[in-house]
């Protein structure tokens, strides 16, 4: 539910880059729901592989803006999502649906 807010951790505007990395556990391989938001432009990665190749929205940004679906291997799938940031703000939301079979963490190991 929060805006990820990379201005307030690197305090960098127009033109910065920033990366967020996470990872999903899927006890099979499914595809769900992505909804996300950014300020100004982003780029989302799952495992390597371009989910979205390129999104940007000029104006306020707003949580849940565009929506996709993202594939999820049986096991650990890196979520990375880049971000470059417009005049404005510098910064993302992203939700996933979860069909009750996926846990979210920033530590793929298995003990997580």
């Amino acid at each position: 539910d929060e805006f990820i807010d990379f201005n307030k951790v690197f305090h960098q505007m127009k033109g910065a880059l920033d990366i967020a990395v996470t990872y999903i556990y899927s006890d099979a391989e499914q595809t769900v729901s992505v909804n996300y938001g950014m300020d100004y432009w982003m780029k989302i990665l799952v495992n390597g592989a371009v989910a979205v190749d390129y999104a940007d929205h000029s104006g306020p940004p707003f949580k849940g803006q565009y929506k996709t679906n993202i594939k999820l291997k049986k096991g650990w799938n890196e979520l990375m999502v880049k971000v470059v940031s417009g005049s404005l703000g510098n910064g993302f939301w992203i939700s996933i649906s979860d069909p009750g079979n996926i846990r979210i963490s920033a530590d793929p190991t298995p003990e997580h």
